[in-house]
């Protein structure tokens, strides 16, 4: 499938780019510096009620706990990072002529 080459392209991308672009951001500016605005708590909660759904997904997929652990860490420690990766993780393990539903759904056989 063409698509998938394209898919994987573009989750390292993101997560090579968040990466960087925390990277960047820290080297300037301190988030111990940054002002408790409505929207920044907005911003916070939106983050975490996020991470709790990819939580949820990565417990229903992963099946070793020391997984599940590592990769909910990864989703709280650094965001979209982590999450991208996650993604592409689950792309580069398709086999060929497999269903991109395996990405999403959890494989019990």
């Amino acid at each position: 499938m063409k698509n998938r080459l394209g898919l994987k392209i573009l989750f390292i991308g993101m997560s090579a780019y968040m990466a960087w672009l925390v990277f960047a951001t820290a080297s300037v500016s301190s988030l111990a510096e940054v002002e408790m605005t409505p929207w920044f708590r907005t911003t916070l909660i939106d983050f975490y009620l996020n991470t709790t759904v990819l939580a949820a997904w990565v417990i229903y997929k992963e099946r070793t706990l020391m997984a599940k652990t590592l990769w909910i860490l990864g989703f709280v420690m650094t965001g979209a990072v982590a999450t991208c990766l996650y993604v592409f993780v689950q792309l580069c393990a398709l086999k060929p002529g497999e269903s991109l539903d395996k990405v999403v759904l959890a494989n019990r056989k």
